[in-house]
């Protein structure tokens, strides 16, 4: 720099103003540059630390059975009563036998009430008649079971501890591989496979592998034929079953008791197998991954997700947990083990190098088996201890799930009292949704869990969205209600989507209305169905007060008529088979045959400014509804008191006795298993047609001049929420 400057001088360039200026702009410089670099640092710092804060799905611990089948080694799934649901099937060892539990009742089937069910259960249709059969592991033999008498038909006489199904000569016959463990006076050191004649012949074949345990079969390279993976090794299928040519895949695992799962873990495309260790308690190894070559019959590199752990891991599974697009890994502790005895998940990156560990318990579990219990689209786990007799079901909430049970209703099987708002007309535009959206998070600790929306809207403004078939609804307005669903989603809400509006019907709307005749509300009805499939947390309702005269004035299709409401909640049925819909208006005699239908789930009803006149409250509705012969089913006032709220004015303001008739409906409510509430406010939060006051979405306060507002309605629903539970 010396030598620099003094050129710099000897040819009389520089004096102190230019120096000073250039030492700024290099200052400047490097400063920029530092801070570029900084900024990078920290991006990649945040980046890895939003995968260990925010690579974790809420799950929620179902109680199944505590009184299961002692020494329930044996657990599987499968929808055994072909009802669309997945069913819960455990096998005990000592007693209890082999039975089921019916989704979401979880009612015990019995399927077999002896004993000796060992550590493996798989489900397949053998016999070609429509049902799934259950192929156990017992104590000495290998048997199936024939759905629906359940008779027993043993395969083999032999002792196994692991057993899988694949059709491995592409007869379209299923075959089975077995295998035992080797530990316990046992020994793994031999598959047994067996290809299918016919379902009570089987031809038996040997193939010697190392000792050890676990099993897991699949189509290792790719050539559509199933493989069979042990510990450190796969075996090859070429077609001919006495011919298995043996590769191993790992150089670096050496321990012989293993559980064994398949997935692709670093997104490249090829599935990877991932090993847990399984036995024995004392013994200390690793949780790995094997990333698969091009060339599969090569050594796969193992990629360590956690070092160190006890040999107690007798279970790893591979699913997506957090829906993020990246395979995650399941594992869990049996109790033997030091304490504590987790349930767990790893969370991938999508790379296998960085994870997130989430604990789901410190309980334990054996051989759990991973499913999507409640067709939601997010994993759940189900598992139970070998020694235990207490089953239990880990629900992933990331989705939630809605279900009905007798009158109740149940968010991820577990019991959700149901206390909503109608904000009817929030799919209308982006500001409404966002301004929607933007109270969510109010509403939840309030206690407020259900909005409802209508697609066509509500006096507070409308519109219709379909095209004149009903094949298409509007792209905008389709993201704008899947946006609201998703936010309630996130929050463990539920929202009930209506999909027609009278007015929009109306002689005096006939240029606003797109649909043409009655294929088209079918159609519509269709589109609707098919938009909601994904969400779980959404109950249909068909039309916004279905008995209003304005639907007479479309001649095609008469919603008044209940028949014809009843068809549309049946063809949602047909389209999505666990969909819960309903119906409904403020006629007590259709409501009567609406609620009736085997077809409708919940009873969707309305009171206005009559029941008011004549004291029909919404208990009175719950009461006249069950004595008319209304079965067992839930029953929601969506909009309590109609058009008759415009009373509250100025809009949230409400004098003592008009809060004491909303206050009394909370009560009724309350006393009344199956009955649901909806607060609804024509002057608040609905907006009447022409009005010139604006929709309030937020909740406001205390209702009075100083304060307006309806949070005071959902306080006291919380309260008296809050004495129930006590």
């Amino acid at each position: 720099m010396a030598e620099y400057m003094s050129e710099r001088n000897k040819q009389g360039f520089i004096n102190n103003t230019q120096s000073h200026k250039r030492n700024i702009k290099i200052v400047k410089i490097y400063t920029v540059r530092i801070m570029r670099i900084i900024k990078y640092l920290l991006f990649h710092i945040l980046l890895i630390l939003s995968v260990f804060l925010s690579a974790q799905s809420p799950f929620s611990s179902v109680l199944i059975d505590r009184e299961g089948p002692e020494r329930p080694w044996g657990k599987c799934f499968g929808d055994l009563n072909n009802d669309g649901l997945v069913d819960l099937i455990i096998g005990g060892y000592i007693e209890g036998g082999l039975v089921y539990y019916e989704n979401p009742t979880w009612q015990k089937k019995v399927i077999s009430d002896q004993a000796g069910f060992s550590t493996d259960i798989e489900v397949h249709d053998i016999d070609g008649d429509h049902d799934l059969d259950v192929f156990c592991v017992r104590k000495n033999t290998l048997e199936w079971f024939e759905n629906p008498a359940w008779n027993s038909h043993v395969i083999d006489s032999v002792i196994c501890h692991d057993l899988e199904l694949s059709d491995f000569d592409q007869d379209g016959r299923i075959d089975i591989v077995a295998r035992d463990q080797g530990e316990f006076g046992h020994r793994g050191d031999t598959l047994f496979v067996y290809i299918q004649a016919n379902h009570d012949e089987w031809k038996k074949s040997k193939i010697l592998c190392a000792d050890g345990e676990g099993l897991k079969v699949h189509d290792i390279n790719k050539d559509f034929k199933q493989d069979i993976i042990i510990n450190g090794s796969w075996f090859e299928n070429s077609s001919d079953m006495l011919q298995w040519k043996k590769h191993a895949f790992t150089d670096t695992w050496d321990f012989k008791s293993t559980y064994i799962d398949v997935g692709d873990i670093n997104c490249d495309g090829r599935e990877d197998i991932i090993l847990s260790p399984s036995e024995l308690k004392g013994m200390h190894y690793r949780l790995s991954w094997f990333e698969a070559p091009v060339d599969r019959s090569g050594i796969w590199n193992e990629h360590i997700i956690e070092d160190g752990l006890e040999a107690v891991h007798h279970f790893v599974g591979v699913a997506d947990f957090d829906i993020d697009g990246n395979q995650d890994v399941a594992t869990a502790e049996m109790l033997q083990g030091d304490n504590p005895d987790e349930v767990k998940i790893y969370f991938s990156d999508g790379t296998g190098r960085t994870w997130s560990k989430q604990v789901l318990s410190d309980s334990g579990c054996h051989s759990m088996r991973i499913m999507d219990i409640d067709n939601d689209g997010d994993m759940d786990l189900f598992g139970a201890n070998h020694n235990d007799r207490i089953i239990r079901l880990w629900v992933n909430q990331y989705n939630s799930s809605l279900s009905v049970r007798d009158n109740l209703f149940y968010l991820d099987y577990r019991p959700f009292g149901m206390w909503g708002l109608r904000t009817a007309s929030a799919s209308q535009n982006d500001e409404l949704t966002n301004y929607l959206i933007d109270q969510l998070d109010d509403y939840k600790n309030v206690g407020l869990n259900t909005i409802s929306v209508y697609i066509q809207g509500s006096s507070g403004g409308y519109s219709d969205p379909f095209s004149d078939d009903g094949k298409n609804l509007d792209p905008f307005h389709a993201e704008r209600l899947t946006r609201i669903i998703e936010e309630c989603n996130k929050r463990s809400m539920v929202v009930i989507v209506g999909i027609f509006y009278q007015r929009v019907f109306s002689d005096e709307n006939a240029g606003i209305r797109n649909l043409q005749n009655a294929q088209a509300i079918f159609n519509a009805v269709q589109t609707v169905t098919e938009l909601l499939k994904p969400y779980r947390n959404v109950i249909i309702n068909i039309a916004n007060e279905q008995n209003s005269g304005r639907y007479k004035n479309f001649l095609s299709f008469d919603m008044t008529d209940p028949e014809n409401v009843i068809a549309l909640c049946k063809y949602v049925k047909e389209m999505d088979h666990n969909r819960i819909v309903g119906a409904g208006g403020y006629d007590d005699l259709s409501n009567i045959d609406i609620g009736k239908s085997e077809f409708v789930d919940v009873l969707l009803f309305d009171t206005w400014s009559a029941d008011i006149d004549s004291g029909h409250t919404s208990g009175w509705h719950y009461d006249f509804f069950r004595e008319q012969g209304v079965p067992d089913k839930p029953f929601v006032n969506v909009e309590i008191f109609g058009g008759w709220t415009k009373i509250a004015m100025p809009p949230g303001v409400y004098p003592d006795s008009i809060k004491d008739i909303h206050l009394a409906e909370i009560d009724e409510a309350v006393k009344r298993p199956g009955l649901s509430v909806h607060f609804h406010s024509n002057p608040w939060c609905q907006g009447p047609s022409g009005g010139d006051y604006p929709i309030h979405y937020e909740l406001g306060g205390k209702g009075t001049a100083d304060d307006p507002g309806i949070r005071w309605w959902f306080e006291y629903a919380q309260s008296k929420s809050i004495e129930e539970i006590k």
